[in-house]
């Protein structure tokens, strides 16, 4: 079972959740660029030109990321992230033909329209050379929770959640270190099962553990069947 996810007690990167944020969303942008060519990771120390991330494909193309932590969605947010947009085709066009928007926070009904954002956007970047079919993704915190619950993120969830990481391969490993210091006292043949192998096989949910579940309710089933 995850603990919460609080992207403001992110671990800090130099002293500053925001960095911290933004190399997350580096690490995840990243792995939804698996065709790019290349990779460039913007220094920020006198500004970032709207663009934290570039993926730069072959044919000098270019998808830019943008990150920002916020505790809430208001006008002030929405205008922080209009200014990164359109620094960043200002920046970066003609090469810009998507630019991903990560953010710690979901869209709301109450928030202002984002398709009419992507029109203005759209009209800015074709005006300034960009394709007519340039992209612009929002990636708010379902996305990201969505993404960090995979099994190939149990890692990133330690390192900046502090997540404990119990993958079948740590517990092998933790297997394996108790089963060396047993040494001879241990034997598989004479091995008693205890009631916390049945709590370890429901936490895990083992194939084994569900087979023995989909019993239960059958037998259950067939049972409030004679009864009715």
């Amino acid at each position: 079972m995850f603990p919460d996810i609080d992207f403001s007690r992110i671990r800090p990167l130099g002293n500053s959740r925001n960095k911290g944020f933004e190399e997350l969303c580096v690490h995840l942008f990243r792995d939804t660029q698996p065709d790019a060519n290349s990779f460039y990771r913007v220094d920020d120390a006198s500004g970032d030109g709207g663009v934290e991330y570039f993926a730069i494909y072959e044919n000098g193309s270019r998808v830019g990321m943008q990150a920002k932590l916020f505790d809430k969605l208001g006008s002030s947010q929405w205008s922080q992230i209009n200014n990164s947009v359109k620094t960043a085709i200002k920046n970066h066009a003609p090469h810009l033909v998507e630019y991903h928007i990560y953010t710690s926070v979901d869209r709301t009904k109450d928030s202002k329209s984002w398709g009419n954002y992507c029109k203005k956007w759209t009209k800015l970047a074709v005006n300034s050379g960009c394709p007519e079919d340039i992209k612009f993704v929002w990636i708010g915190a379902s996305e990201l929770l969505d993404w960090l619950i995979e099994p190939q993120n149990r890692a990133r969830l330690n390192y900046w959640f502090g997540c404990k990481n119990f993958t079948n391969s740590w517990m092998k490993g933790q297997f394996s270190v108790t089963e060396n210091l047993l040494g001879e006292r241990y034997t598989p043949r004479s091995h008693v099962r205890t009631i916390q192998e049945d709590k370890l096989e429901a936490f895990l949910l083992t194939k084994s553990y569900r087979a023995k579940l989909k019993k239960k309710v059958r037998n259950a089933a067939k049972e409030f069947g004679e009864f009715n």
